[in-house]
């Protein structure tokens, strides 16, 4: 009886569409009733004194109960509190109180300047509060005639001009008057219930208790705002706002119901030229009242009053409604209704001279509707002025019995003695049926429904007497129409929450048949749920019932006991409902769902189609759809049959997050765990992001042989050559730079050339000494693999591997001063064996799958030797920009994770960039590394040192002059530990600077790992930063990048960048870019959490990508060509 339903959001008009215009739109719904009953939340608030003296809104705080959460804002006009807001209700008052805090009122202070015995100036330095006009300002000192006026602004004094300057003063005194005391505001606040549609539709409150109703006007041509028309069942309620309100703005009216019921609330708005009307809110008045006769009625001896009551009651659940109502005279019961409208006719005792009249409700749960002695009325008795008038029935008999649908007729023999009857009222179950007001008194009834029926006659005379007869029975014959639930079974059912049940009702008229039955509903616990026949377009007359009865009934309603009827109408009017059938409702298990491609972490090249499949299931129900989502946002149709799979097509580069919804056949829905997959930029950077191997021969006039050429991922080559005429000689060279272009070449010390040559897709050709060699590129199915590393046991030494697409394998081998080359093919299980012309023998197995090779090695050199890809990770960082002072110094952060130490080399290049080609660089870095405690760990200004150039040498990075300004140093980091180091100007030199991390680790070596490498400059107008990083080892690397500009101002920095972009270069190809993180993909890293959030919507710059190892360059500008402070962060997101 209960139900909160969901109202519809908008009443909409719409006018027919010209070909040139477009009718307005127009809307209105009500959005909230708020009902006052003392406790809860705050629905008012008032001023009762308005208070003086104020120059900024005060503080108002509300007490009462429990209560907690509520913010009311005051609002002045001209110094006085003039109305007050609530911008949040709170909940949990009881009796709630305001206290508005009083005006301030602080005397402002300021000092004086003088000059050549003049006063030139004042300074305000305390604005003081509480000013409504400006005050005076008077200047004392060892002077005369000086003058000033003060401006006050909000009650502050914001300024002082001097208007004389006087003569005289040394120095000045100002004294500034005090502002006026001002007067407290005094308010009250009332405390509700607050209902907000269009959520839910039905309100509820006690009757009697003002509530307000809130509404709004929306539409495509509010002009000068909208004017609203209360309604409460149809009629209008005064407005207490003037028409038009403006757009945006609610109208808000105020209504007391007068008794218990239901109430249609409704709403219309105009908008000058259109007018709509809201749908209806249902507001229901709770409580029991008496409806007549009225208090303190006078009541003759000997006459008869009929007691009318009403009632509502709170909803208890969802079949709450009104089981009987109770008639108590003097608090003794003396009758009871169970049906509407509940009445009782009463004839007074003479004595006493007074009665009181009570009516008590209650509801199907047996509670009382309101409190014991709540519906009460008062009746006096008085001395009847004449005799009263006598009435009896003529007809029918008493116990009379008729057919039903038959009419009969209604007489009573009213007579008074001492005067005319002047009106009778027929009662029939204590309902007024009819009345007569001339001989023979008398009025027709008849009825379709079989049953028992009591009739009253009242009869009243001229001196207001009124006497009622005795009470006569009439029995009404005929035949009912039957009904009854054939499924599920009488003994009932258990269904499973929000599922659907099949119920199938049989029902037939008297005769047998169906055409005497209107309609069929189904009730669940009492209430209807649904009804036959079904009439979608409401014609009128409804298309007649056809067999079979059949509902379908989903049970979203509490868990526990229920109940199914059925209920049918005849064409006559009658109404039978069958015996309940009991629903037990159960818990729904809820269904689960998991991805299962693609897989966690999995990567795809952009514009490439991805199949999403999800594994769904429901442990007591069926799955009734799938839904896929990217980035939270829904893609496709639902899908509702095996297979549960789509296709989805990033369209952009950066990382995803994949979900899956099930929703049962009960309706719950469960959403999978989240599954990352990048989508990678067009190129993933590292020349081709595989091992390269050649193969072939050289010779010159005096001796020939066979080579292997290798390059990595990471651009670095290694050679090997032996030869076959004579034998025995052995040419290694590893580790070396092969350019973007394919070419390399290796000198000594001396600068003398040891070996050069040039690759191409094909293959490769050079030359070492007097030999010339050139070889093809091995084809095949197998990927190449190429590894160094170190033999285990025996010997000891290194180990190289290199393993051609085409089965081809070569190994390298030395130990001290042993050192040994062969060559072969593996079987097609993978496994090898080789043997140098020197004896030295390779055993052992390719695992192609994994990329593992293994073995041993024999002979002069012996060990064994397990290798395997190397995980790549971050080892270098070098950014430039300009350099400055305050917070435009060069920052570099970087994290080490892991365990042991981790070696580094930090450098803050100025001067040597000149020898790059740069201009305007910083004539004097300095160098500092901080730790997280802000402690000074490492310090350089001015670099020198044997050790710092050869690991500089060591690590391919270019030479500071000896003697330079450059600033460089070695550095042990902790593992674990996040460090800083900071470039700037010695001496407050200022220009283009560079910083520099390397990791001094060799490639595969080390238990820790730069997980964080990020720098931080100033960025003139106009200008670019150069962010470069290294990826070293055999794999892909996934990682986050970002430029952060805008949310450094919540990290304090004053000047950030406003709207940074960013581009992933490799070479000179750009291979991914962003700009505006939030509105392009979102970068989502589940394994990383950096050390803080973008701010929502902001203009800075991140992408998630996973690039191949080599070396990338970070190109950061502002979209705008704006000047500030920028962040580059490169994260290791593996």
């Amino acid at each position: 009886m209960w139900p909160l339903a969901r109202a519809a959001a908008l009443s909409l008009a719409f006018a027919s569409l010209l070909p040139a215009q477009q009718e307005p739109i127009i809307g209105v719904e009500i959005n909230t009733i708020r009902v006052a009953s003392g406790s809860g939340a705050i629905i008012g608030a008032s001023v009762t004194s308005g208070g003086a003296g104020y120059t900024t809104a005060p503080a108002v705080t509300v007490t009462g109960g429990t209560g907690t959460g509520a913010v009311i804002t005051a609002n002045l006009t001209g110094g006085v509190v003039t109305s007050l807001t609530v911008d949040n209700p709170g909940s949990g008052y009881t009796s709630p109180t305001i206290t508005i805090a009083p005006p301030s009122a602080t005397t402002a202070t300021a000092t004086a300047t003088t000059a050549a015995g003049a006063v030139t100036s004042i300074t305000v330095t305390s604005g003081g509060a509480g000013y409504t006009s400006a005050p005076t300002v008077t200047i004392g000192g060892p002077g005369t005639g000086a003058a000033a006026t003060a401006t006050i602004v909000d009650g502050k004094v914001t300024a002082i001009t001097v208007t004389a300057g006087g003569t005289g003063y040394t120095s000045a005194t100002v004294t500034i008057s005090a502002p006026p005391t001002g007067t407290p505001a005094t308010g009250t606040v009332t405390a509700g219930t607050i209902f907000t549609t269009p959520f839910q539709n039905e309100s509820y409150g006690p009757y009697g208790t003002r509530i307000l109703i809130t509404a709004l006007a929306h539409g495509t041509n509010p002009a000068d705002g909208y004017s609203y028309e209360f309604y409460v069942n149809g009629v209008a309620l005064a407005q207490p706002f003037p028409n038009p309100v403006a757009s945006g703005v609610p109208a808000t009216v105020s209504w007391a119901p007068p008794q218990p019921g239901a109430y249609q609330l409704t709403v219309k708005a105009s908008d000058g030229g259109h007018t709509v009307t809201s749908l209806a809110v249902r507001y229901f008045a709770t409580g029991t009242a008496i409806i007549g006769p009225v208090d303190n009625t006078v009541v003759p001896n000997g006459s008869s009053v009929v007691i009318q009551a009403t009632a509502v009651p709170a909803p208890v659940g969802s079949t709450a409604f009104v089981q009987r109502m109770e008639f108590l005279i003097d608090g003794t019961l003396r009758g009871t209704d169970y049906t509407y409208p509940y009445s009782f006719i009463y004839k007074p005792e003479t004595t006493p001279t007074a009665h009181t009249i009570e009516a008590r409700a209650y509801d199907n749960n047996g509670v009382l509707v309101s409190a014991v002695g709540s519906a009460t009325r008062s009746l006096r008795m008085v001395t009847p002025v004449g005799t009263p008038p006598t009435v009896t029935f003529v007809n029918p008999l008493n116990n009379a019995k008729v057919s039903a649908g038959s009419t009969i007729n209604l007489i009573v023999d009213a007579v008074s003695t001492s005067g005319f009857v002047r009106n009778v009222d027929f009662y029939v179950n204590g309902v007024l049926h009819g009345s007569s007001q001339s001989f023979p008194f008398s009025t027709t009834w008849s009825s379709s429904t079989p049953g028992k029926y009591e009739f009253v006659a009242i009869a009243s005379d001229d001196k207001s007497n009124a006497v009622a007869s005795a009470p006569i029975t009439i029995n009404v014959a005929g035949g009912f129409p039957t009904v009854s639930i054939a499924t599920p079974e009488p003994t009932g059912a258990t269904v499973i929450q929000g599922t659907t049940l099949s119920v199938r009702v049989n029902a037939a008229g008297p005769d047998g048949g169906i055409s005497s039955l209107s309609s069929i509903e189904l009730l669940v616990d009492g209430t209807v749920s649904d009804a036959l026949p079904k009439n979608p377009q409401n014609v009128t007359p409804p298309p007649p019932l056809s067999e079979p009865f059949d509902f379908t009934w989903r049970s979203s309603v509490a868990l526990g006991a229920h109940t199914l009827a059925a209920r049918v109408t005849s064409t006559s009017g009658l109404i039978v409902s069958s015996v309940e059938v009991p629903i037990t409702v159960i818990a729904n298990q809820l269904p689960s769902i998991d991805i299962k491609a693609p897989a966690s972490g999995a990567s795809g090249p952009v514009g490439t189609a991805v199949t999403l499949i999800a594994n769904p299931s429901d442990p007591d129900g069926a799955v009734a759809s799938v839904d896929f989502y990217i980035n939270g946002s829904l893609i496709g149709d639902s899908v509702t049959t095996s297979p549960y799979q789509t296709t989805w097509t990033p369209t952009a580069a950066g990382s995803y997050t994949i979900t899956a919804k099930v929703t049962d056949n009960a309706g719950a829905s469960v959403m999978s765990d989240d599954v990352e997959f990048i989508a990678d930029p067009e190129s993933t950077g590292g020349a081709t992001g595989t091992n390269i191997v050649y193969r072939g021969v050289y010779s010159s006039t005096s001796e020939q042989g066979s080579f292997v050429f290798a390059i990595n991922k990471a651009g670095r080559g290694t050679f090997v050559g032996s030869s076959t005429n004579p034998v025995g000689r052995l040419y290694y060279w590893n580790d070396f730079a092969v350019s973007n272009d394919g070419s390399f070449s290796v000198v000594d010390a001396n600068k003398n050339v040891l070996v050069s040559g040039q690759t191409s897709a094909t293959g490769v050709s050079g030359t070492f000494g007097d030999r010339t060699f050139i070889g093809p590129i091995t084809l095949g199915t197998y990927a190449p693999l190429f590894y160094t590393s170190t033999l285990s046991g025996g010997t000891g030494g290194t180990v190289v591997a290199m393993f051609g697409a085409d089965g081809s394998i070569s190994f390298y081998a030395n130990s001290g001063s042993q050192s040994d080359a062969a060559s072969g093919n593996i079987q097609a299980s993978g496994a090898f064996t080789m043997t140098s012309p020197n004896g030295t023998t390779f055993t052992g197995t390719v695992v192609t799958a994994s990329g593992v090779i293994s073995g041993t090695v024999s002979g002069k050199i012996s060990g064994s030797f397990f290798l395997s890809p190397i995980a790549s990770r971050l080892v270098n960082i070098s950014t430039r920009t300009t350099i400055g002072g305050g917070e435009n110094v060069l920052i570099a952060g970087f994290t080490v994770r892991g365990t042991g130490k981790k070696p580094l080399l930090i450098r803050g290049v100025g001067p040597t960039l000149v020898n790059l080609g740069v201009t305007g660089v910083i004539a004097n870095p300095a160098l500092a590394v901080y730790s997280s405690a802000s402690a000074v760990v490492a310090s350089n200004d001015n670099w020198s040192g044997a050790d710092v150039a050869a690991k500089a040498k060591q690590l391919g990075a270019f030479d500071l002059p000896t003697g330079s300004a450059d600033a460089a140093l070695l550095f042990t980091a902790d593992s674990e530990s996040t460090y800083t180091t900071i470039i700037s100007g010695s001496n407050g030199t200022s220009g283009n600077g560079m910083v520099e991390i390397y990791d001094c680790e060799a490639v595969g070596t080390g238990s820790s790992r730069l997980t964080n490498i990020s720098s931080r400059g100033y960025l003139p107008a106009g200008d670019t930063m150069f962010a470069g990083f290294v990826i070293s080892g055999d794999v892909r690397k996934k990682l986050l990048i970002r430029a952060v500009g805008p949310t450094l101002s919540k990290l304090g920095i004053a000047n950030p960048l406003p709207n940074p972009k960013l581009s992933v270069m490799y070479g000179q190809t750009v291979i991914a870019s962003n700009d505006n993180w939030s509105t392009s993909v979102t970068p989502t890293t589940k394994a990383l959490v950096y050390p803080f959030e973008l701010m929502a919507g902001s203009k800075d710059a991140a992408i998630v990508v996973q690039l191949n190892p080599g070396l990338y360059t970070v190109l950061v500008s502002d979209a705008d060509r704006a000047a500030g402070v920028v962040l580059v962060e490169i994260w290791d997101a593996d």
